[in-house]
Parts: C-alpha cells; structure tokens; sequence
C-alpha cells in the first residue's frame, strides 16, 4: 500500500509541475501576443502615414 501512496504523491507533484509550466507559458504566449499587438498597431501607424503611390 506505500507504494502506491508513493506513487499516487509522484503522479501529484508531476502533474502540479506540469500545470505550473503551461500556466507559465500561457503567461509568455500572453506576452508575445501583446508585443505583436503593440508591433501590428505601429506597423499599421507606418503604412497609414507612407504617401500615396
């Protein structure tokens, strides 16, 4: 019975570290979607002030 209270605690604290990892990836995702936000809108102040062809 230990061992599978061992091995139910080892299942537990990998899935605990694996949430942590993809909450901090939503975390970065979330970051470079705002930076390409940020990119996309002065990108598109840029091309609105190019003079007409």
């Amino acid at each position: 019975m230990a061992r599978l209270e061992s091995d139910r605690d080892a299942l537990y604290d990998l899935v605990t570290e694996i949430r942590a990892t993809q909450q901090e990836h939503s975390r970065r995702f979330d970051a470079v979607d705002g930076r390409f936000d940020a990119i996309e809108a002065t990108l598109a102040e840029v091309v609105r002030r190019l003079p007409e062809p």
